[in-house]
């Protein structure tokens, strides 16, 4: 009859589960996925000079933006749709609350 304790059962499922991790992470890094596109690299010019870069002025980025200003950073707010308060307000809704409606 198989004995098995509990030393023997954290033992051998602590070993099992990190094998089963990094196995995965090798099959994961050896293939290429195809739905991936891969753009050469650019010598992009820099604009500015800033100490804190904020990328997106949805509640949060405002937020950090607005704090690291009145700490005394050279601050800069960027957003993609054009208007503060993030995709709520660009009238584009998050995934969040429509992940079952189509084209999303």
């Amino acid at each position: 009859m198989f004995n098995l304790n509990r030393r023997k059962f954290l033992r051998s499922a602590i070993v099992s589960t990190s094998a089963a991790t990094l196995l995965s992470q090798e099959t994961e890094a050896a293939s290429p996925e195809a739905d991936t596109f891969k753009e050469p690299a650019q010598n992009l010019p820099i604009k500015d000079e800033v100490d804190v870069l904020v990328c997106g002025a949805g509640p949060a980025g405002v937020s950090a933006a607005i704090t690291a200003a009145r700490a005394g950073a050279k601050t800069q707010l960027i957003e993609i749709h054009g208007c503060l308060g993030g995709v709520w307000t660009a009238g584009l809704l998050t995934y969040i609350f429509d992940f079952n409606k189509p084209g999303l």
